[in-house]
């Protein structure tokens, strides 16, 4: 059905790459690299997304509502992920990835040098990233900061265009 729709524009069967189809969470994985040492990083899913109604897979990267999580394997492959594209990774490193079928997350793409659009979630979660990676850039100390899990767990972030967003914790939804 995927390839027919794009055939109607224009595309042809050569033109497209089989892979694993990923149906479950999705995550983003936002961190801070110097001399290939994570200074800090945080994670969140993706629960609903910008003009769902207007993709033909009902997603797009650009969530309307996600939450802060803790999961060691998403860290865990977002880590490795990064590492095995620059082993001395610097500067700014987001990944996403999404769950296979047996719930295991697979990175589906990794930004190097920009934050996601949504880093101020992370921000307003108590990890100022952007400030961060000013006082990398200046060589200035850092505060004290973990390597993951940097934002608590559970916070809701809840947004819409030419609306305000709101973040809530979970047990006040």
């Amino acid at each position: 059905m995927w390839i027919e729709y794009w055939g109607t524009r224009g595309l042809e069967w050569k033109d497209f790459m089989i892979s694993e189809y990923l149906p479950n969470k999705e995550y983003a994985f936002q961190s801070l690299w110097r001399n290939g040492n994570l200074i800090t990083s945080a994670a969140r899913e993706r629960i609903e997304y910008l003009f769902q109604n207007r993709m033909p897979s009902g997603q797009s990267s650009t969530p309307t509502v996600a939450k802060s999580v803790h999961n060691k394997q998403v860290n865990k492959i977002a880590t490795e992920g990064i590492l095995a594209l620059d082993f001395m990774a610097n500067g700014i490193y987001c990944v996403d990835l999404k769950e296979n079928k047996n719930g295991v997350p697979c990175i589906t793409e990794i930004n190097v040098g920009r934050f996601f659009t949504t880093s101020i979630f992370f921000t307003l979660a108590g990890c100022n990233m952007p400030y961060y990676y000013i006082l990398l850039a200046y060589k200035e100390k850092l505060p004290s900061l973990p390597k993951y899990n940097a934002v608590p767990e559970g916070l809701y972030w809840i947004r819409q265009i030419d609306c305000g967003e709101v973040m809530v914790k979970e047990n006040e939804l």
